[in-house]
């Protein structure tokens, strides 16, 4: 589904009319919010397949400072390897990396550390070392969340369900005219539909660190997640009615 179609089928849900354009009135442009709040969840829940990518940094003699283009400055770091051997890099502290480049016994060569320092024009900056004796290529897997929406034909990269009922939970508890109810049963129904979705509970991918194909539980991350939605809820509501919803909710559910 594009931005548009996410923002009219939440107003659908609201009983309230459909838009051409996410900006075409203060409420829609509100479930925009909720719609981009509701995606961060998601992407932050676990690794999806479709957010993965590969970014290059191609070395040169004596140069240990490099932009990785592409990379924004919210990702996460799968593994890095160099293209020399097809070993993998190791991740070191900022201290530890000033300490090699400036006391390292082997000041250049094949680059067996990196670590990352500084933003250049919004891309973060990676230092390597030792400091490239020549052409090395370095590849870097990275987890990157798609960037905020905001134009009506962008096409949502991970599954829709759960970001709309997400952001529709949102968008009832913020109405505040449900008691609780309604949008605890919305968020429970988010996590149900992501935790169903095969990418989701069944994703697997090569861990660096050893020879096997590992799969990630999710459930914690799942429950994590509607917990947190939920604390955003009980903003909302009485004491006592957060109460009894969260008891309601989590109750034989959780373990």
């Amino acid at each position: 589904m594009n931005y548009l179609e996410l923002v009219n089928d939440v107003l659908i849900r609201l009983r309230e009319d459909e838009v051409t354009a996410p900006t075409d009135t203060p409420y829609s442009k509100l479930i925009g919010v909720f719609i981009n709040d509701a995606k961060r969840i998601v992407e932050d829940s676990f690794q999806w397949n479709v957010l993965t990518e590969t970014l290059t940094v191609t070395t040169q003699d004596g140069l240990f400072n490099w932009v990785l283009t592409g990379s924004g400055q919210r990702f996460r770091v799968m593994d890095v390897i160099n293209s020399e051997g097809d070993h993998f890099l190791e991740g070191v502290t900022s201290s530890r990396m000033n300490n090699l480049l400036l006391n390292g016994e082997s000041s250049k060569g094949s680059p067996m550390y990196y670590n990352f320092n500084g933003v250049n024009n919004g891309d973060t900056q990676v230092d390597l070392y030792p400091i490239p004796d020549k052409v090395y290529n370095i590849y870097f897997n990275l987890y990157k969340p798609q960037p905020k929406l905001t134009d009506p034909s962008t096409e949502l990269l991970v599954p829709s369900d759960p970001v709309v009922k997400y952001a529709y939970a949102k968008a009832v508890a913020e109405r505040g005219e449900d008691g609780g109810t309604q949008s605890s049963l919305a968020a429970e129904e988010a996590a149900a539909t992501a935790a169903e979705t095969p990418n989701f509970s069944s994703i697997c991918f090569t861990n660096s660190q050893a020879s096997t194909t590992d799969k990630l539980p999710i459930p914690s991350k799942i429950w994590s997640t509607v917990n947190e939605l939920l604390i955003f809820f009980s903003n909302f509501f009485t004491r006592s009615i957060k109460d009894r919803v969260c008891l309601c909710f989590f109750n034989g559910r959780k373990h």
